[in-house]
């Protein structure tokens, strides 16, 4: 049976460790819950610490009952990330101050960066600042991570999942129509799939404020060393309101790191959308279908509009 214990008491329970991964830099004031609890079962608890000063100085990551290994797991992903994007890139994954355990429950404390302003004029601010710098680093991903599949992996990493999403009851015309071209692509020897790093969540709310490339993206739990191509990019071009004509630059862009045409980077989206609807876990699929409509449009969209600009 899971451990009850609500908020405010993980939060007191939290304050001994606290203090000690902090004790050399801040004194602590206030460990308090971020934000109302969210309706899904696998979430994790986050809080807030604050200095005596009332100064802002950590998050606290702190594993649902349900799912008590799942912080330990996103610090696990997150090193694997950080290790397989080098030095450089890596400096966008911050490194914890201290880890352990509340009974079952793993949790984390991570230094505190902030978030981009929900203001209407300051958040478009920040994000036309941070977006050259974000989608640099995307592609530098693209290039850093990419590597080539074994024949095992073009059967279990690429055309079972572009099969199930083929099949997938309930999926719309325009994804099974990716899901089989890429299949025929894949059949004809037209189309050299690739795995890259996929964060698996890569939106404007997990990108915050800070480290020394002016920003840091944060939680990793469903991110995938051998990834696939697109999903982040196109996620993340949704989230920073790109345009057709920005989104298709990038496309090509990363194309280019791929060995593929412009035309494939819909079937390294839809494997990639075949194997997160084979992992769904707690999301729901009546929530996943019309995102990943969503996805494969937008990816249509851009393409046609980068082979405008070719021609």
């Amino acid at each position: 049976m899971p451990e009850a214990r609500t908020p405010r008491q993980l939060g007191e329970d939290l304050t001994e460790p606290v203090a000690q991964a902090l004790a050399a830099t801040a004194r602590v004031g206030s460990i308090v819950p971020m934000g109302p609890p969210k309706p899904v079962a696998d979430q994790s608890f986050k809080f807030l610490v604050r200095s005596t000063e009332g100064d802002p100085v950590a998050v606290v990551l702190c594993s649902p009952a349900i799912s008590p290994d799942l912080v330990d797991k996103a610090m696990r992903c997150a090193r694997e990330a950080k290790e397989a994007l080098g030095p450089g890139l890596g400096q966008a994954v911050l490194e914890p101050l201290g880890e352990g355990r509340l009974s079952v429950r793993s949790y984390a404390i991570l230094p505190y960066c902030q978030p981009l302003s929900e203001k209407r004029i300051v958040g478009w601010l920040e994000r036309r600042r941070l977006r050259p710098k974000v989608f640099d680093w995307l592609l530098g991903l693209t290039r850093q991570t990419m590597r080539d599949i074994t024949t095992a992996d073009k059967h279990a990493r690429f055309i079972r999942p572009l099969g199930h999403l083929a099949e997938l009851r309930g999926a719309s015309d325009s994804l099974r129509l990716a899901a089989t071209h890429g299949l025929e692509r894949l059949d004809q020897g037209r189309w050299t799939p690739r795995h890259v790093l996929m964060h698996n969540d890569l939106w404007k709310g997990n990108i915050l404020l800070g480290g020394e490339g002016g920003f840091v993206v944060i939680d990793w739990p469903g991110s995938v060393i051998n990834g696939y191509a697109a999903y982040d990019l196109v996620r993340l071009a949704e989230s920073f309101s790109l345009s057709d004509r920005a989104l298709g630059e990038q496309a090509r862009a990363h194309c280019r790191q791929l060995g593929c045409e412009p035309q494939d980077l819909s079937a390294h989206l839809a494997a990639g959308l075949g194997h997160l609807s084979m992992n769904l876990d707690h999301f729901p699929m009546d929530l996943f279908l019309p995102m990943a409509e969503a996805c494969v449009r937008r990816v249509s969209s851009a393409v046609g509009s980068a082979r405008g600009q070719v021609r």
